[in-house]
């Protein structure tokens, strides 16, 4: 039985999953397998494929991908939802999305056309464009709306397939994130094209008539799937050289076979940093004590080749697990940074601050009456909105600051100024979201602290909570500095 653990017993796109069953379940009597008898009555089609694929689907070590190749199965990927989308989106819902972004502001308005309540679409306006651009900046729930159901799609794009078919031989490498404390918060998997790093072996072996195998046991530091000319999985390769398995893992290993008449020696070497076990095999012919004086150097070049490689891909792992870590704490809506990772970043500007004393400000930011939004125009208006508001500030806090997506209609956020220069700028992000036409004025009201030596989180939250309060209290659509009572 194999060692390799299936995508359900690894993760699971569960919120995703039960969003889609929840669709189906409230079709009722159209549920598609209601039909094959009461034990299934009520079960949704898409649980029961993506519990058969997901357990079918062998999971590696990059579990971005293989979520990925996932939901391409099941159409629940953005190009998949797209193909999915059956229902128009109202030309009032269309106009406050793309009014509210001002990348697709710039691109459509000019063929919406507003008299009083009623909004227009110009019939020369590229519709379909509009709508799928619009439909992309909403979240989940609201795309699957709009959407046919997965099994009513009649197939995915060839180009789908390809990429899906194309999912088989790479190189994988986990890189362990932990906190502060060296606690583990969990694990990156960076995938890396081998192509290169296959020529340079090809070149060894070329040059020195030898044959150079990698293989691992999956679940460590890394692993592939497949075969390559010179990536072999473990049980492969104990069949080809007739080396048992316990010779092939040896730290440090020599042993000599026979096959086809002839008689090799095969080497073996562990390299730790990616749990790789190389194995070079080069027929004895008959010089044996000078074969091996030479290959000992080649076998040297090959080991610290591959030492340099994978010191390379730590390398590389190091700068993009920021990056990789950002990607999966963005807030979808705004793109801004989630409360997760906002706390992360938090810790380390903090730190330095209490190191360096350098003046900076934590705000809170609300919307005003959000909730009027909402029952006015509907939820698709009131994200609109959120987006808007998150973009404006994203923009003001470029280079001087960091902003996040607190929860609801709530920001946070820091700006590496004093106190009385952080309200400066952040009274001017009512003064730009009254520049836009909205169905109704957006105002916000902020409460700003500048941060103190040895200050805590919960601290910080506390004087900026108040502050904000006083701006409520006072009118709302301002800025207040906390000061002491």
């Amino acid at each position: 039985m194999s060692d390799t653990k299936s995508f359900i017993e690894v993760q699971f796109p569960v919120s995703k999953i039960s969003k889609e069953s929840y669709k189906e379940r409230k079709s009722s009597q159209g549920q598609t397998i209601t039909g094959l008898g009461k034990w299934w009555g009520r079960k949704p089609l898409i649980l029961v494929r993506s519990a058969i694929i997901g357990t079918l689907m062998p999971a590696s070590d990059n579990p971005s991908k293989d979520t990925d190749i996932f939901l391409k199965i099941l159409s629940m990927d953005k190009r998949g939802l797209e193909m999915r989308k059956e229902k128009r989106i109202s030309n009032s819902e269309l106009a406050a999305i793309i009014m509210s972004n001002p990348r697709l502001k710039s691109r459509y308005a000019s063929w919406i056309n507003q008299e009083g309540d009623k909004i227009q679409i110009d019939k020369e306006a590229p519709r379909e464009e509009m709508e799928i651009d619009a439909f992309n900046c909403l979240g989940y729930d609201e795309k699957i709306a709009l959407c046919m159901r997965p099994e009513q799609l009649e197939n995915l794009d060839d180009t789908v397939w390809d990429e899906i078919n194309d999912y088989s031989v790479s190189l994988f490498v986990n890189y362990r994130i932990t906190d502060e404390e060296g606690n583990l918060l969990g694990v990156v998997g960076c995938g890396s094209h081998i192509d290169d790093f296959q020529k340079q072996l090809a070149a060894y072996e070329e040059e020195d008539k030898l044959r150079i195998y990698i293989t691992n046991i999956g679940n460590a530091h890394n692993s592939y799937s497949g075969n390559t000319q010179n990536y072999r999985q473990l049980h492969d390769l104990e069949k080809d050289l007739g080396v048992t398995r316990e010779e092939i893992l040896k730290d440090e290993g020599m042993s000599y076979v026979q096959k086809d008449q002839l008689e090799y020696v095969v080497l073996t070497h562990h390299i730790d940093e990616l749990n790789w076990d190389v194995v070079v095999v080069k027929e004895t012919a008959t010089l044996l004590d000078a074969f091996l004086s030479r290959l000992n150097a080649t076998i040297f070049n090959t080991f610290v080749f591959v030492g340099l490689f994978a010191g390379g891909i730590s390398f590389a792992l190091t700068r993009i697990n920021e990056r990789q870590i950002e990607q999966e704490n963005m807030d979808e809506l705004t793109g801004l940074a989630n409360r997760r990772l906002f706390e992360r970043k938090l810790r380390g500007i903090l730190r330095k601050h209490n190191k360096k004393g350098c003046r900076m400000s934590f705000f809170i930011l609300d919307i005003d009456d959000f909730k009027q939004f909402n029952d006015e125009f509907g939820h698709l208006y009131g994200n609109s909105v959120l987006q808007l508001v998150g973009q404006t500030l994203k923009g003001l806090c470029r280079d001087v600051g960091l902003p996040a997506r607190w929860g609801g209609d709530e920001f946070t956020g820091i700006l590496f100024l004093p106190e009385e220069e952080a309200k400066v700028a952040l009274e001017k992000i009512d003064g730009i979201l009254r520049q836009e036409e909205m169905q109704m004025p957006v105002h916000v009201s902020v409460g700003i602290t500048e941060i103190r030596q040895q200050d805590t989180k919960e601290e910080m939250m506390r004087r900026a909570d108040s502050a904000l309060y006083t701006s409520k209290k006072r009118g709302k659509a301002q800025c207040t500095i906390y000061r002491e009572e």
